[in-house]
């Protein structure tokens, strides 16, 4: 065997070369938006923190995003307009000027009280909901784009309420969903919706529809809340067959302050990762092709829990 000298000079080029790359890389991917996401966020007004209500912890791993996503149920028990100013405005209600939220069932009813409409929440986000002047019965799905190369739709599953007009796939917010899809021309879209189709422990008919509509339009990802824990499942068609291909992979996110739920058993079967102990948020780093993915917590806790990771859009 013949080895060949390579020169110095030529050597340190090299290594200049490739260190240049690697920061080029590096600059660009620190220039991506990064999304943090949670919903089931803030307690009433006056409540005692302790192993709940700690949307005080979660809105402290805000100040780094570039949007901050909501999954509904933003504001408990009730999503009156005086519980947010209250509760939800003194943590979360700190970046209301980068957030897009998404409404849930607790915006238009909850424990002892009714708010018509999700009155409160329309008015408390008001332009940041897309709705205009809407504060009142409102359909509450609208679409935007982080970037040129990231489509969102943030979608209502409050499907009985006022102005939504249900959830079939004949519902007004269907048809806008399909011809929303249809019409970007964004490399990766992302999907946000309080109830998830794939649950904690089990599926949920309701919102097939939906998973339907965002599959055949190319989605890549849906983030939503409702369950008081943390859960990633693997890229999966609607009839929850494992698809790197096309399919969509969700994110239950609902840790962001409230209260604690439990993750069933048996879980379903494209289930990857959870968390049911600690609050925390759910950071997207999102590039021209891909994603990235890490769960943040809120405080230390024993054990720690980590899951991250990164895909390619489709």
């Amino acid at each position: 065997m013949r080895f060949r000298l390579v020169p110095p000079l030529v050597i340190t080029a090299l290594v200049a070369s490739v260190l240049t790359i690697a920061t080029t890389q590096t600059a660009s991917a620190a220039g991506d938006p990064v999304v943090m996401a949670a919903g089931d966020i803030a307690c009433e007004p006056g409540s005692t923190r302790g192993r709940k209500c700690r949307d005080d912890l979660t809105a402290e791993l805000l100040a780094g995003a570039t949007h901050v996503i909501t999954a509904g149920d933003n504001q408990y028990n009730c999503g009156r307009l005086s519980a947010y100013q209250g509760a939800y405005d003194k943590t979360w209600g700190q970046y209301l000027a980068k957030t897009y939220p998404v409404v849930g069932e607790d915006e238009y009813s909850g424990s002892g009280c009714s708010t018509a409409g999700a009155e409160g929440y329309f008015t408390y986000f008001a332009s940041r909901a897309q709705q205009g002047s809407c504060t009142k019965a409102c359909p509450g799905w609208y679409s935007y784009d982080i970037g040129s190369n990231w489509h969102v739709v943030a979608l209502n599953t409050a499907c009985g309420e006022p102005g939504v007009g249900g959830c079939t796939a004949s519902s007004p917010q269907l048809r806008w969903l399909k011809n929303d899809l249809a019409n970007t021309s964004a490399r990766c879209i992302l999907a946000v919706m309080h109830r998830p189709y794939w649950s904690n422990g089990r599926t949920v008919a309701k919102f097939k529809p939906f998973i339907d509509a965002l599959y055949a339009g190319g989605a890549d990802v849906v983030l939503t809340g409702n369950a008081h824990l943390y859960a990633r499942y693997a890229q999966q068609d609607p009839s929850s067959r494992v698809d790197t291909a096309k399919g969509l992979r969700e994110f239950i996110v609902g840790m962001g302050g409230k209260s604690h739920s439990t993750l069933q058993s048996p879980r379903l079967p494209n289930f990857q990762a959870g968390n049911d102990t600690t609050f925390g948020v759910l950071k997207l780093g999102l590039h021209a092709d891909s994603y990235d993915w890490e769960y943040v917590q809120a405080y230390p806790a024993s054990p720690v829990f980590q899951d991250s990771g990164s895909t390619n859009c489709h």
